[in-house]
């Protein structure tokens, strides 16, 4: 049988991202949100996201200042399909933590 009747497996790919910001979702109301003006939820409300650092350098999240929430040359793990694999993100961002 030719080579083009069988399906190409699914493989992930690493891409690296020049410069990653960590943020967080959150709503109008909170200090440092911004409106991302791509995507809206079911209802048509908007979504706002934060960065983790705020101007005057604390965490919102209530971690450490030390504990980096900008990365640059971050590795992103994409299925098979070309969508982020959730799972390998959050280890590999866990460990760059």
């Amino acid at each position: 049988m030719p080579n083009d009747q069988f399906p190409k497996p699914n493989v992930a790919m690493k891409k690296t991202l020049p410069t990653f910001v960590l943020t967080e979702v959150c709503v109008a109301t909170d200090p440092g949100a911004n409106r991302i003006f791509e995507l809206e939820g079911a209802n048509g409300e908007p979504f706002f996201e934060r960065p983790m650092l705020s101007d005057n350098g604390e965490r919102f999240d209530g971690k450490t200042k030390w504990m980096k929430s900008r990365f640059n040359f971050f590795p992103i793990v994409l299925d098979g399909s070309g969508l982020p694999w959730a799972e390998a993100n959050v280890y590999i961002l866990s460990r760059l933590q």
